[in-house]
């Protein structure tokens, strides 16, 4: 990964606000801009393999706080684009898009990359040049819109078209895209938002609360997707058992069999939150009537501050997905009738585990009760050994003072 004297060596800058204002300056300079490209190619030319500028925006320039920015773990971004491509798949978009990261793991996986196009939209300011090189470095057809995809509003829109080497890319005025074969997306978690009056997106499923817009991130993908397409979006468990609008939308999305798979991943993947998360797998064909859920939350391995999902369990939750397996304490499908006898409600615990969970539940019971009726033992043991030496010490004192006599003397 090119670090950040690398970059700045190569852009001649000694400061980050340098380095931003030399992003943004290039992007209609075809010269300067390809001439950036071919230098971080020539000094890791394993550069491309995942988001060109992960490491770097994360320190100097992530929006955590404002824009509720975090990357999308590599492992994750793998696993999602995966889970929904295939040989048929020539269209990928990301409406969070940050600065590519999915995106650039669905270029690096697809075997379609002569006639792939991208749809990527991102709000930031700070964030657009970033997400236009990340993709231009990658000689693709795409669109950036700088946007903000839940209101409509958009702001510009940079079109990029393949060359011979890297994108050239220009501003448009207007554009139109057709549907697509494929949506990946990691949203900023419970953002707030402006719901419009008869927005034909929501139209069908209900509002999304106006403090919790993860699932009108849902919606705006789902619209967005052809009749075959599929959509992996990585979302908090709140979504999956909240009452109000959110359970309404729950119901009709799984009443229209388009909640294809839920997989549950492992909590604290990522640098900034602890958020348990989990993928949905939404198939707009609506083949299958039930739901196949995965638990993968216990299969991680423990990096520094924070957990890394196994390879073998990526591949063992492809495995799965695609033959939809039934797995003891891993998978099952889940039907229609199940999901409404309890009341709509996906979280996991109502689903896999109950058993297996009662007898944890069970043992870690009575191992607490014998390391209570331990402690209380010796609790008890200590106390009387007090009382031992105390009683002793105040016999004494008394004999002293005349209070008692000896037995042997009264004797």
């Amino acid at each position: 990964m090119i670090n950040k004297e690398q970059f700045w060596e190569i852009a001649g800058v000694e400061q980050h606000s340098q380095f931003q204002s030399y992003l943004e300056g290039i992007i209609f300079d075809t010269t300067q801009r390809d001439e950036f490209y071919t230098s971080l190619i020539s000094l890791d030319s394993n550069c491309l393999d995942d988001d060109l500028f992960r490491d770097y925006f994360e320190e100097y320039a992530a929006e955590r706080k404002s824009n509720q920015q975090d990357f999308t773990p590599l492992e994750v971004s793998v696993l999602m684009n995966r889970l929904i491509m295939n040989d048929n798949s020539y269209s990928f978009a990301d409406y969070a898009a940050g600065t590519g990261s999915l995106l650039c793991q669905s270029w690096k996986l697809s075997n379609n990359k002569d006639e792939l196009w991208f749809v990527a939209e991102e709000l930031s300011d700070v964030t657009i040049p970033y997400l236009i090189h990340n993709l231009a470095i990658r000689n693709v057809n795409a669109f950036v819109i700088h946007g903000n995809t839940l209101s409509g509003e958009i702001k510009r829109v940079f079109k990029l078209t393949k060359t011979l080497i890297y994108s050239d890319v220009e501003d448009l005025m207007t554009f139109t895209t057709k549907p697509l074969d494929c949506v990946v997306m990691n949203p900023p978690y419970s953002a707030k938002w402006k719901p419009m009056k008869d927005d034909e997106r929501f139209k069908e499923y209900g509002i999304a609360p106006k403090g919790r817009a993860d699932l009108a991130f849902l919606l705006d993908g789902l619209d967005k997707l052809n009749d075959s397409g599929k959509m992996a979006i990585l979302l908090p468990s709140g979504v999956l058992f909240r009452e109000n609008s959110e359970k309404e939308i729950r119901k009709k999305l799984v009443e229209k069999h388009l909640i294809d798979a839920i997989i549950f991943l492992p909590e604290n993947l990522f640098e900034s939150t602890q958020v348990p998360t989990q993928i949905l797998i939404i198939d707009k064909s609506g083949k299958h009537d039930d739901i196949l859920m995965i638990d993968a939350q216990h299969d991680f391995n423990k990096q520094k501050n924070k957990n890394v999902l196994k390879h073998e369990t990526i591949d063992k939750i492809l495995n799965t997905y695609q033959d939809r397996l039934e797995i003891d304490n891993f998978s099952r499908c889940i039907n229609i009738e199940e999901i409404e006898s309890k009341q709509w409600n996906l979280n996991i615990n109502n689903y896999i585990n109950q058993e297996q969970e009662d007898i944890k539940t069970d043992t870690t019971c009575l191992e607490l009760l014998s390391q209570m009726q331990l402690a209380l033992n010796m609790q008890q043991a200590a106390i009387r050994n007090i009382e031992s030496v105390l009683g002793d010490v105040l016999i004494d004192e008394a004999e002293q003072l005349g209070l008692i006599r000896d037995e042997k003397e009264t004797e």
